[in-house]
């Protein structure tokens, strides 16, 4: 492989793995701490004296509650409420970190899910959430060897294989990554995660006509998923089919967004004046893309300079 194609290659691969990880920062926002205390207790109160009298269930209770209410604080405050009363009660370990990992926190998370591994080394969901706050943490080979802890434990568990998988396609093990995720859409048929995750894996290994069933049908299954549209417009685009991948672009970013991206990927696969085109439709087309745009045309200029220098 010559020097232009590594150096696409490589960014096509950070460029999924960045997409991918978007598509994972969802469910992160939550109450202000203040105004939910202010809501549930008053303004002049003091919200630990007003649950002082709850017992460790209903703590857990509440914060289960608060947690699929979406109101992260409160949740968080009662289940720290919980471990006050018992330092080892591996629900309000769980609980707690589980809600760090989904506002981001993935070292206080992981810390906490150690300290539930701590009490019991076996429990699963402490291993899986070990394993993606690892690999959050860029920590990929701790990552895969808690992630095979929970294997050892349960190795008929497609979560753990899906986990385990998609620390593989981190490290670029594709090699490992392809087999698991084929048995997963094999053992739960009709569910659109599974396909959009071998989609994706195979977008990964740059086998995007391959890529293109499995994300049809993970469509199909679930029309309104952003992230196989983008995934699949992806697929359309690498194997020539611009008109359909500008549709499902529109479909989820609007039309400058997905002349961007278009422009974004030819950038990737070397075609510069494409590329340009694209860009500069973006443009045209929305004003606020004009930072972002720029940024991908000099990013152009420097690879097209980069493929001369190497011949």
């Amino acid at each position: 492989m010559n020097f232009h194609a590594r150096v696409i290659s490589r960014l096509l691969v950070l460029m999924m793995l960045s997409l991918l990880l978007a598509s994972c920062a969802s469910h992160s926002r939550s109450v202000p701490l203040q105004n939910s205390m202010h809501a549930e207790f008053g303004s002049d109160a003091d919200p630990e004296q007003q649950v002082k009298n709850l017992s460790i269930e209903e703590l857990l209770a509440r914060g289960e509650k608060y947690a699929a209410q979406g109101n992260y604080e409160l949740s968080i405050f009662h289940y720290k409420q919980a471990l006050g009363r018992d330092a080892e009660s591996v629900p309000a370990l769980m609980g707690l970190g589980d809600l760090l990992w989904k506002q981001g926190s993935f070292e206080a998370a992981e810390k906490v899910y150690q300290r539930t591994l701590e009490i019991d080394e076996q429990y699963v969901p402490a291993l899986i959430g070990s394993g993606k706050a690892l690999r959050k943490l860029g920590k990929l080979e701790e990552s895969e060897n808690r992630l095979q802890q929970a294997i050892d434990e349960e190795p008929d568990n497609l979560e753990v294989m899906t986990e385990l998988a998609i620390t593989y396609d981190h490290a670029g093990n594709y090699d490992l990554s392809e087999p698991i995720f084929r048995q997963v859409t094999e053992r739960s048929p009709g569910k659109p995660g599974a396909l959009n995750n071998l989609g994706f894996n195979l977008l990964l290994q740059q086998r995007y006509g391959e890529a293109i069933q499995p994300l049809q049908k993970a469509l199909k299954l679930n029309p309104r998923a952003e992230n196989t549209k983008n995934n699949l417009a992806t697929a359309y685009l690498m194997t020539g089919k611009t008109t359909r991948a500008r549709s499902l672009f529109e479909d989820t970013i609007g039309i400058a967004g997905a002349w961007n991206n278009i422009g974004y990927i030819h950038l990737k696969r070397g075609e510069w004046d494409m590329a340009e085109q694209a860009f500069e439709k973006a443009l045209d087309l929305n004003p606020k893309y004009y930072a972002r745009a720029k940024k991908n045309l000099m990013r152009t200029q420097e690879l097209r300079e980069a493929e001369k220098e190497s011949h």
